[in-house]
């Protein structure tokens, strides 16, 4: 089971706040629907393609792996059209999911280009993030593309925070500051790990994350 107290007591004694959750967020549109349209809150729901215990397992177990970004995107579809949202509405919403909307260049060419500026080799990359090799060369074309691996291997080659966000922006995914899990990685990125090499700043992370029982990247732990 995940431990929210930990972490959201980490987020507080550095002054991080996580801003309105995605299910808060949800529950927000959905009373605001049912208002205006006199409608059952349970009938919204079944609209949306959820329950209302989606939402309280959404509420106290945000960063939850349960939950895969194919369905939250179609959650998020369905709610930009039911409830009329505008273009930067749904984008925000979807932002608070830790995706995005905005269409960017295909993820295979902007990994592509970061791999060549990194210049390492790819078997010591994928060995240190604890992937085999078939598993990094679906993710380098395009396919297969978990954040949690993702976020690992960004972060073992050691890019900035731009490149991340640039890579994770063209995978369907963002670094969210509705998400505590995603507050804390770009908290250690910018803060704390600046003078560690990439392999380090994961190793870190993970870390921090199983110390605050999250769910980790994909990573070998360094015994």
């Amino acid at each position: 089971m995940v431990n929210q107290v930990k972490i959201n007591q980490w987020l507080k004694e550095r002054q991080i706040d996580c801003d309105e959750s995605f299910a808060d967020a949800l529950h927000c549109l959905a009373m605001a629907h049912k208002r205006k349209c006199n409608k059952n809150l349970n009938d919204i729901w079944q609209e949306l393609g959820i329950h209302k215990r989606n939402i309280s397992y959404w509420r106290y177990h945000p960063n939850s792996t349960m939950t895969r970004s194919i369905r939250r995107q179609l959650i998020i579809e369905r709610a930009v059209a039911l409830f009329s949202l505008t273009e930067i509405e749904a984008e925000v919403l979807a932002n608070k999911a830790g995706l995005t909307r905005i269409g960017q260049a295909p993820f295979s060419t902007v990994f592509s280009e970061k791999l060549r500026t990194w210049g390492g080799k790819h078997g010591n990359l994928y060995d240190h993030v604890g992937i085999d090799k078939r598993t990094f060369y679906k993710v380098k074309s395009g396919k297969h593309l978990r954040k949690e691996v993702l976020l690992a291997l960004l972060i073992a080659m050691g890019l900035s925070i731009a490149d991340i966000k640039q890579c994770l922006a063209a995978a369907g995914y963002v670094l969210s500051t509705s998400l505590p899990t995603d507050l804390l990685i770009f908290h250690l990125l910018e803060h704390e790990l600046k003078d560690k090499s990439g392999f380090e700043r994961l190793y870190v992370i993970n870390d921090h994350l199983y110390e605050m029982e999250q769910p980790l990247l994909e990573s070998i732990k360094r015994e």
